[in-house]
């Protein structure tokens, strides 16, 4: 049978997590007024309790090995470069990670100039500073007071306007990642053995 990563991914999910939820339990009871010889009922009861824990470990070991069976044919996939390509699909992950985690710094970065420009310009500030070196000069008793230092923004519109161009190229970038490892996850397959695929049926959770 051969699914979809996509598929391939759930389907190894929903057999690992199946996995958690087997019940084993150590210990049973019997009845005090079963009917028969305690000799009989006492170990009927045990071998039923016995049975079933050993079933449940089985069960518990058949589902984890297949769960991660097809995680290891998922890494193989994900890892592969088709012919005529460059990158696998572990890559192209890769590639649009760090295009994200760029997009995101960028992005409080321009905020943050854009913020900036309710500050004075560089004009205004030296304007400013001017007006109070001369009042410094006449000697004007209230220079004293005067402030020593200005707030002024950083970034000019040019720049921010350069920053913004590259943000909207990294999610152009994203975009274009995205539609990549779409039409991969749903062109590449992976081949699921027989004895997945009756435990997966086993356990109702392929038909």
């Amino acid at each position: 049978m051969k699914v979809t990563l996509k598929k391939g991914s759930e389907l190894a999910r929903q057999a690992i997590e199946a996995a958690a939820k087997t019940n084993a339990p150590a210990e049973t009871s019997v009845s005090f007024y079963a009917k028969g010889e305690p000799s009989e009922f006492v170990v009927t009861a045990y071998e039923t309790a016995s049975i079933k824990f050993v079933s449940a470990v089985s069960d518990t070991r058949a589902l984890l090995e297949t769960g991660y069976e097809i995680r290891r044919l998922l890494n193989k996939a994900n890892n592969f470069v088709p012919a005529g390509d460059t990158q696998s699909i572990s890559d192209l992950l890769t590639e649009r990670a760090m295009i994200e985690a760029q997009e995101k710094r960028l992005g409080a970065h321009i905020s943050q100039a854009e913020t900036g420009l309710a500050e004075p310009s560089i004009d205004e500030t030296i304007s400013r500073i001017q007006q109070q070196l001369a009042l410094v000069a006449k000697g004007n008793e209230g220079a004293r007071f005067m402030e020593r230092s200005f707030e002024m923004r950083a970034v000019d519109e040019n720049t921010l306007e350069t920053m913004r161009g590259y943000f909207m190229e990294l999610r152009r970038k994203k975009s274009d990642l995205t539609d990549m490892l779409h039409g991969r996850n749903l062109n590449t397959k992976i081949t699921l053995s027989d004895a997945a695929i009756t435990v997966l049926k086993h356990h109702k959770i392929i038909a």
